[in-house]
């Protein structure tokens, strides 16, 4: 799939896969690549709806899972909570009670992707 980004007023390809994560600001959002960013007159909801396969860690940020290199879960106290690292080098913080669908997203992922 190949989203159209703003870049310099134009409207730019881009490949989803180049996406590693898109953060939202607002009735705004901020879609990031390895290389540049790009605020988008876009919802989280609405970028959900356009890319399935993206992971919802929290109610700010989805994560494309190919760009997910690790994913640790710990439980400081008595709640849990996950942490993403991304190709980037980038961290994001999964939400408590997104914890498990995320697990579970990443291991479709990887159970697909292993299939191919």
């Amino acid at each position: 799939m190949t989203l159209l980004v703003r870049q310099r007023g134009k409207a730019v390809p881009l490949p989803a896969e180049a996406v590693v994560r898109i953060e939202g600001e607002g009735a705004y959002s901020r879609v990031i690549t390895a290389e540049d960013s790009y605020l988008m007159c876009v919802t989280l909801k609405e970028w959900q709806e356009r890319l399935p396969a993206f992971l919802r860690a929290s109610k700010q940020v989805l994560v494309n899972p190919a760009h997910v290199v690790r994913y640790d879960v710990e439980k400081p106290g008595r709640t849990y909570f996950g942490l993403l690292s991304l190709t980037d080098g980038s961290r994001v913080e999964v939400a408590r009670r997104r914890v498990e669908t995320v697990r579970a997203g990443l291991s479709e992922f990887r159970k697909h992707r292993s299939n191919l």
